[in-house]
């Protein structure tokens, strides 16, 4: 018999009793860079205790594409924070994208393995509004055109230190998105002012709802 780590057990008790009370709707797993037990995460994301659970937190966690390898995310889900876990690659993001077509919210702060075959596949939950990819340095405009061109209910934008972004991208963000209120390109080397021009282009652009504007190092 597997047996789950003391944490784990713990975590997964708690969640089964609400569960059973029918009130769960949001998991936390914040470990800052300890081990997750991979029972821990198929049992939570179970039919039985998952089928309607809408967040999934594993902010600086040590979470795995394995994690999720062998759990089926809800289909309910839609909020989804994997920040800093920076083991997870393209295989969970097209399997978020596959499991989780309400989503609304996901954020990827810091993946360094993030790739734009993995993001791209993301524009497949169109009902996102809040997306964060700040540090993602290898993305570019192949997976950030098709993403806001999908996606046109994104409110919250951050491509923080993403030097693959260009002015194609910044144009595609000003004619698709009427809905941004908040846009980060903070160090973002690749756009000039052709692509803030694109932003206040009264004639094209529909982004009339923008609050913050994050242009520093640019």
């Amino acid at each position: 018999m597997i047996k789950l780590s003391l944490l784990s057990r713990k975590l997964f008790l708690a969640f089964k009793q609400h569960a059973k009370d029918g009130h769960i709707k949001a998991i936390s797993h914040r470990n800052h860079g300890d081990s997750v037990s991979l029972h821990l995460i198929r049992r939570i994301c179970s039919r039985r205790i998952g089928q309607s659970l809408t967040s999934l937190d594993f902010q600086f966690s040590a979470v795995t594409d394995d994690h999720f390898a062998i759990a089926s995310l809800p289909a309910t889900l839609e909020s989804l924070n994997l920040n800093s876990c920076q083991e997870i690659t393209e295989k969970t993001l097209v399997q978020v994208s596959r499991q989780c077509p309400g989503l609304k919210r996901i954020e990827l702060y810091w993946h360094v393995k993030a790739s734009d075959f993995g993001v791209k596949k993301l524009a497949a939950c169109t009902n996102l509004t809040v997306v964060n990819l700040s540090g993602c340095k290898y993305l570019t405009d192949k997976s950030i055109i098709p993403l806001v061109q999908a996606c046109t209910l994104i409110e919250v934008l951050n491509l923080t230190r993403i030097s693959g972004v260009t002015c194609e991208a910044v144009k595609q963000i000003a004619t698709k998105l009427p809905q941004l209120r908040e846009l980060f390109l903070y160090a973002d080397s690749g756009v000039s002012n052709e692509g803030f021009a694109a932003l206040a282009d009264e004639s094209t652009s529909v982004v009339k709802k923008l609050e913050i504007l994050e242009l520093c190092g640019c």
